[in-house]
């Protein structure tokens, strides 16, 4: 694995059960957050460019899909790209009907159960098996 997969490796996985950890225990605060970003065009639109420019820089750094970890790595970098993009170009009614299906438990917990499990195997690849 380069320095380069290692870091990205390392940074998601901590990245990933920290988002995913959060989601479950403040899931009530965060709800509302997504909610008053919503409402914010321009703090959605700051937001958006900053998800585009994190999932850009991650698809850039090159890297192959040639490990399990580099390839989630690399779907991590298109989804946040593709959401970054989504951010700078939908409606508001487009983000409002996204955050309903997040208000709905089971999509919101699919998330967040999503993100503690690719943190989890990112973390055995960043940190235990070197």
């Amino acid at each position: 694995m380069t320095m380069t997969s290692l870091f990205l490796t390392q940074l998601l996985a901590v990245f990933a059960i920290t988002m995913g950890m959060s989601m479950l225990i403040k899931r009530k605060m965060l709800t509302n957050v997504f909610h008053e970003v919503a409402e914010s065009r321009a703090l959605a639109y700051i937001l958006g460019v900053l998800v585009f420019l994190t999932g850009l820089a991650i698809i850039l750094s090159g890297g192959l899909w040639e490990t399990r970890s580099r390839m989630i790595i690399m779907i991590f970098g298109w989804v946040s790209v593709l959401e970054g993009l989504l951010s700078l170009f939908v409606s508001k009614k487009f983000v409002r009907e996204y955050l309903e299906l997040l208000d709905n438990g089971k999509a919101y917990y699919i998330v967040a159960i999503s993100y503690l499990a690719m943190g989890t195997y990112l973390l055995y690849f960043g940190f235990v098996a070197q």
